[in-house]
């Protein structure tokens, strides 16, 4: 078979996996599939967070860490693009069920902001000296999706539990088309090392909480 065994993929997999199950999911429409999409979701960020440092206890061949390279993106696209724009297409649905123009807007707005964001970090990586060690990001990291779009469903949630109804199709395109821009901006964020990833993981587990706690409040 073509391609590079080891066990440095396997996280790296793991997340297209839960990516295409929580898909699956939503495409299925059964009681709590937003539910289940969402937890798909969380568990693909923490696989992603922690795939390179596993990658890292392997010496790899050159030709080893440019696949890595594409392999992470190209799973990246699919687990944090791609996924959470169905997510948003789904949650975007109209009264009579169909999906909103807004919800497919923003959503196709997200895939092609991850698409042209991955693919320009492709070229960088492949070009930067790897042996230094970045301390930002340019631009929303696409992997963080994974922890605002529940984010955004928990917010929801707590604003229809203690407000009242509160329109989905108006809020979650809104929501998803700003993760876009903020994709493809300048901004400067600082990566996550240390503490700074111990908080994001007590974050991802809290927002677990609150999908779980407000699980009724979901389509």
């Amino acid at each position: 078979m073509i391609g590079y065994y080891n066990y440095t993929v396997i996280l790296t997999y793991l997340s297209l996996v839960l990516s295409s199950v929580g898909i699956a999911q939503i495409l299925r429409g059964e009681p709590h599939h937003t539910l289940v999409a969402v937890i798909c979701l969380l568990i693909s960020g923490i696989c992603d967070m922690f795939d390179g440092a596993v990658a890292a206890t392997r010496k790899r061949t050159e030709e080893e860490k440019l696949f890595g390279i594409q392999i992470d993106s190209l799973c990246d696209l699919v687990s944090f693009g791609v996924f959470p724009a169905v997510m948003c297409m789904d949650l975007s649905r109209t009264a009579s069920g169909a999906v909103s123009v807004q919800g497919v807007v923003a959503g196709t707005f997200l895939i092609l902001a991850s698409v042209i964001r991955l693919a320009f970090f492709n070229v960088q990586e492949t070009t930067r000296d790897r042996s230094e060690k970045r301390t930002y990001y340019l631009g929303l990291p696409v992997t963080l999706v994974s922890l605002f779009v529940p984010f955004a469903i928990v917010i929801h949630c707590l604003i229809e539990h203690f407000a009242g109804s509160f329109s989905w199709a108006v809020y979650m395109p809104v929501f998803v088309g700003v993760l876009a821009i903020l994709e493809i901006s300048r901004v400067h964020i600082i990566k996550p090392y240390g503490w700074r990833k111990v908080v994001m993981i007590v974050f991802g587990a809290a927002l677990f909480a609150g999908i779980v706690v407000f699980r009724n409040l979901m389509p």
